[in-house]
């Protein structure tokens, strides 16, 4: 039997050598960088869930494909200017990025008025074999007109 190399060991292999290579890095709903911001709209309701998108890239940005890996972060700091409560979930600390992709939903609660702030830092945890850059998410309420 012949060993056919198709696209998906190709994108296997190149994974390999990058993170290999150390050219690896995670974007933060598409934002590469290490200070990120977006807004969050507050209705007469409070703020709805927000859903982050954690995604596996190289250093230019390209995603990585290689099915089974597993990229660990960890939430090593929340700031926050208001009163207001929230949860991540699925977990409020440790996070798996699995085969390139992983969501955390930000549940918010209590009382949030415009211009508060909530920052969250994902890190690697040091007994991560993948080296990743920290980021911060800063979400600012905005009041919906």
């Amino acid at each position: 039997m012949d060993f056919v190399f198709t696209k998906a060991w190709a994108d296997i292999v190149d994974a390999f050598y990058k993170i290999l290579a150390g050219d690896v890095d995670f974007t933060v709903n598409g934002q590469s960088g290490t200070t990120l911001a977006d807004t969050v709209m507050l209705t007469g309701d409070g703020i709805a869930d927000y859903v982050i998108q954690l995604d596996i890239v190289d250093k230019s940005g390209n995603p990585l494909n290689f099915p089974g890996l597993i990229v660990p972060l960890t939430v090593t700091g929340v700031k926050t200017s208001a009163g207001g409560t929230f949860t991540l979930e699925p977990s409020d600390t440790v996070f798996n990025i699995l085969s390139g992709h992983h969501e955390v939903t930000v549940h918010f609660g209590g009382t949030w008025a415009a211009g508060d702030t909530l920052a969250i830092t994902f890190a690697k945890p040091a007994s991560s074999l993948v080296n990743v850059t920290d980021k911060t998410l800063t979400l600012t309420v905005e009041q919906v007109a």
